[in-house]
């Protein structure tokens, strides 16, 4: 096979799995379970089929090491796994176990982004900055959530106070966070 495919190959997997994880991230935020308990049965299966299927990677990873095969050959498998795991949880939680939560809001914070812009082939200068709003709430099983909200939900909420979270009951059973539906205009 030719190098410069093998490597537009590989550079396409890396993006692949650099999208699955940003999914998953972004619905673990959504997401009420411990950071560590899907991604390590994930590994145990990346592991686990390592020893089976590490040395399909060589045609990606241009080498012939086997212990750098199924080494990416575990993290893809975590990545992919822990993303479909997070994923079909989400999207499939059952709309009829909706329940209101009133959580308490610990804390109110905006976090600052820079915003960059394109001057030249090569250069970008700093063209300002873009604030992003979040509430630390405290869920009822005492575990703490941070949760982006918009600017006018921000300046809206009070340290202290109770704000309003609909959770649902997951595909797998982990509760998730979700916004509620808006009644259809008649």
């Amino acid at each position: 096979m030719n190098t410069n495919l093998r490597i537009a190959i590989l550079v396409g997997v890396v993006f692949i799995l650099m999208c699955f994880g940003a999914v998953a991230a972004v619905l673990w935020d959504r997401t009420l379970i411990e950071w560590w308990v899907v991604p390590s049965g994930a590994m145990v299966v990346g592991l686990g089929t390592a020893f089976l299927a590490g040395d399909k990677w060589k045609a990606v990873t241009t080498t012939l090491n086997r212990p750098v095969n199924r080494t990416f050959h575990a993290l893809a498998t975590t990545v992919v796994i822990s993303c479909c795991v997070i994923a079909a949880n989400y999207l499939w939680a059952a709309p009829d176990s909706a329940v209101e939560v009133e959580v308490p809001v610990i804390e109110k914070f905006r976090k600052e982004h820079q915003r960059t812009r394109r001057v030249g082939r090569h250069r970008y200068v700093n063209a300002g900055v873009w604030y992003s709003y979040h509430l630390k709430v405290e869920m009822p099983d005492g575990r703490m959530k941070n949760i982006e909200v918009g600017r006018g939900e921000y300046s809206r909420a009070r340290e202290g106070a109770l704000k309003k979270l609909t959770l649902q009951q997951g595909l797998l059973g982990i509760p998730v966070i979700k916004k509620p539906q808006k009644p259809a205009e008649k």
